[in-house]
């Protein structure tokens, strides 16, 4: 207990706890408050780097009611992209495979995709068997696709392409026309043979 009359010096010392008496009254240093820190949020993984896809060789073949025409178109293409856009390509392709006034797209007319992609080689083997596999949507097109990107000498390789054209012509679509235009008269001649018989 301090006393009236100590000096600052005695005063001072008590606080410190320097005499001895008091202990609990002797200051401690005050450590620094630290900030609450939120847990490290992972960091994303890096996406997967996909290879680029090569412009590849490219062969057109053409169907026309199930018959194969001579013609094939050989070129260098970017393909990729998505379905809808090489099938426009491969639409304007056919241009002057069908009859005039006819389109890939028109009405009563179907274009199917076929595809193989092999060796040039074998390709252009005297008894090659091309195995073709049709390609109807985007998922079909980048099997394709990653199926090229994973051949390590692709420049070895060529993409057949085989459209396939169905439509009806002109001689069979004027033929059903006929049949049409008789079978009215048809219905006529019984008709008046019922009458005859009642």
């Amino acid at each position: 207990m301090l006393r009236a009359g100590k000096s600052d010096k005695e005063i001072e010392a008590f606080l410190n706890g320097a005499n001895g008496n008091s202990p609990e009254l002797r200051l401690r240093p005050s450590s620094p408050v630290q900030p609450a820190t939120s847990p490290p949020v992972p960091s994303a993984p890096a996406p997967p780097i996909v290879k680029p896809l090569p412009s590849v060789l490219v062969s057109l073949e053409f169907k026309r009611n199930g018959k194969i025409l001579s013609a094939q178109k050989q070129q260098v293409r970017d393909i990729d992209q998505t379905f809808g856009d090489i099938q426009l390509q491969f639409g304007l392709s056919t241009q002057n495979k069908l009859p005039a006034g006819l389109r890939w797209y028109s009405d009563g007319v179907t274009m199917k995709i076929y595809t193989c992609w092999i060796t040039a080689k074998s390709a252009a083997a005297k008894n090659a068997r091309i195995q073709y596999v049709e390609c109807v949507d985007d998922d079909d097109w980048d099997a394709v696709k990653f199926s090229i990107r994973n051949t390590k000498a692709a420049g070895d390789y060529i993409l057949k392409v085989m459209l396939a054209l169905t439509f009806e012509e002109e001689g069979t679509q004027q033929q059903a026309t006929e049949n049409m235009d008789e079978e009215p008269l048809v219905r006529t001649v019984n008709i008046s043979q019922l009458l005859l018989l009642m």
